[in-house]
């Protein structure tokens, strides 16, 4: 074979060169493509998982929203969590706080969708443990899982939050969480959970302290710190009389410009006595009344002659203020066990009512409410008494249905209803058509119900999620038309007003609407479920016994014999520890009782 010519061998030689190249110069701009697109992929992984971590928090938040505003729809499609942590570690812990931000909040949501639209306590319960834990470690501002427990009204969790380690040192808010505890604890009748948390109340309020371990029996019982209570204006005016003041001065503690509304000592606050120890009101009383009506010396001119009669406008007030401290020692009386006590302390309020050199009339019927609540029985006849001569007085109508209901004569109470007003309704009006609600509910009288359901139902015309707001501005007509129309609605409008209206609806003790009548009304919205777990929400802040009173006797009028039973039991271990240590009465309002 013959062999390659010379130019033929460097032609190849040539070609294959140029083609190597070209392949090289192909590999070369792939591979820089290829860089291209790596170094752009890992720019983008950079930047994908704070754009995915933001999407998973507007989709948490959203999803919220969307519950809160309507009440309806599962939570727990809320737990979003970004779909990549990143490779940062800053983006691995942005991403782990969104995924527990949306975790926390919306457990937050379940917490209010358990008590409010659910009605069920104990997923309530295990949800705000869940809160609890999550909470661990975080310090942001909005994370206060104990503060979720005292507004739905689970009052055992708060307790336990409160007895847990360092639980003296947490704030809800401007509320001490040992202070939130002790009021659960003593809404419970849970004596031991008080003595614990008491325990560790700071030096700070040391009389606090003391106070509640002498009331449970785990301390010494000091002398109680007067300055500042209503006990302590009753001293000061005392200390004036054995000095011989004036009248002038001897009223000042008690009334006046010079002291605030709570203490005006000439009123009578429906539901909210004065707090003052029976025996030193009633000693004041006593000595009030010499100045008012002055004893005249003796014929044989061996005394020396009594002070001058007080101007009219002084003995009107000093008249008035003695028959206020005998209303506020029957009520202090029955309290604390003495129901004897109490029929003679009203018994002297009577007689200085009846007395026809009176300076100017006294409004007995102001004192009607106190009057039932600390003796029921004897509060019946005289409601009947007085009604008899003033047959149209609303309020002592009102009290008289009240008596007969806690005597739990319902036939009686719904025979002393008086026909509904024509026109305007004022304040004693108002609590009559909450009477009225509460009988119809208590006797199941749908015929009754359907006759209050006159005119449509209110609906919030705001902003959406604004309704909670919307409930709290209703008249209390507007209120109970609302009531009315959700009981004989269905169950989901039942849960939709629950769920609209929440905790909006507490009541002021002092408004003059009986608690009990409120929470009957509020309750029939809750006829589907637990009532206990949704009133468990309302009428927060109010004192221990007044709350059990009132829970004891609205379960008793809707025919709940357990519930009432409980809160019967509650209301006496917290009754039988005020009545060992009476000293505490004075302080019984800021203890909590």
């Amino acid at each position: 074979m013959a062999a390659p010519a010379s130019g033929d061998t460097e032609a190849a030689a040539h070609e294959f060169t140029a083609d190597h190249r070209r392949r090289r110069r192909r590999l070369a701009l792939a591979a820089i493509a290829a860089g291209v697109v790596l170094v752009a992929a890992y720019v983008a992984l950079l930047h994908l998982p704070p754009r995915l971590a933001d999407s998973a928090e507007r989709a948490g938040a959203d999803c919220r929203t969307s519950i809160y505003n309507s009440g309806l729809g599962d939570p727990d499609a809320c737990r979003k969590a970004p779909a990549l942590g990143g490779v940062l570690a800053a983006d691995r812990a942005r991403a782990a706080e969104v995924t527990w931000e949306n975790d926390y909040r919306t457990t937050w949501l379940a917490v209010d969708l358990a008590a409010f639209r659910d009605l069920d306590g104990a997923r309530r319960d295990a949800l705000l443990r869940r809160l609890l834990v999550l909470a661990r470690g975080h310090t942001d501002s909005f994370v206060m899982p104990e503060l979720a427990a005292m507004s739905v009204g689970a009052r055992a969790v708060v307790v336990e939050a409160a007895r847990a380690p360092r639980g003296a040192d947490i704030e809800v808010g401007i509320t001490p969480l040992w202070s939130a505890g002790i009021e659960a604890a003593l809404v419970l009748g849970d004596l031991d959970a008080v003595a614990a948390i008491a325990a560790t109340i700071p030096d700070s309020q040391a009389i606090v302290r003391r106070s509640l371990l002498c009331l449970v029996g785990k301390g010494e019982c000091a002398p109680v710190d007067r300055a500042g209570e209503h006990e302590g204006a009753v001293a000061a005016a005392l200390e004036v009389v054995d000095r011989g003041g004036s009248d002038e001065q001897v009223l000042a503690p008690l009334v006046g410009d010079g002291v605030g509304w709570s203490g005006q000592f000439d009123q009578v606050h429906p539901g909210a006595p004065y707090r003052v120890s029976p025996e030193l009101a009633e000693r004041l009383a006593a000595a009030l009344l010499a100045r008012a009506w002055p004893v005249p010396p003796a014929p044989s001119g061996r005394r020396k002659p009594g002070p001058p009669v007080a101007p009219p406008a002084a003995q009107a007030t000093l008249v008035r203020v003695a028959w206020v401290l005998h209303i506020d020692a029957a009520y202090a009386r029955s309290v604390l066990g003495d129901v004897a006590g109490a029929r003679e302390a009203f018994a002297r309020a009577d007689a200085l009512a009846a007395r026809s050199d009176l300076p100017a009339p006294l409004p007995v019927e102001s004192m009607a409410r106190l009057r039932r609540l600390a003796d029921p029985e004897g509060a019946a006849a005289w409601l009947d008494a007085r009604l008899a001569v003033t047959p149209d007085h609303r309020e002592l109508l009102v009290e008289r249905m009240l008596a007969r209901l806690d005597r739990g004569d319902l036939d009686g109470a719904r025979a002393a209803l008086p026909p509904r007003p024509a026109g305007d309704c004022d304040g004693a009006c108002e609590a009559l058509e909450w009477v009225r609600l509460a009988l119809a509910v208590s006797a199941g009288d749908r015929a009754g119900l359907e006759a209050l359901a006159s005119g449509p139902s209110p609906t919030p015309d705001g902003e959406s999620g604004e309704e909670s707001w919307w409930c709290g501005r209703l008249e209390d007509g507007e209120a109970r038309a609302l009531i009315v129309h959700a009981i004989n609605g269905g169950a989901a409008e039942r849960a939709k007003v629950r769920w609209w209206c929440q905790s909006t609806w507490a009541d002021d003790p002092r408004s003059g609407l009986d608690l009990a009548v409120r929470l009957v009304a509020l309750g029939a919205l809750a006829a589907d479920g637990d009532v206990e777990v949704y009133l468990d929400t309302q009428l927060s802040g109010q004192g221990a016994r007044a709350l059990q009173l009132a829970r004891e006797r609205a379960a008793t009028w809707r025919g709940d014999a357990a519930a009432a039973k409980v809160w019967r039991e509650r209301r006496e271990r917290v009754e039988a520890a005020l009545r060992a240590h009476p000293e505490l009465y004075p302080r019984a309002e800021a203890l909590g009782l």
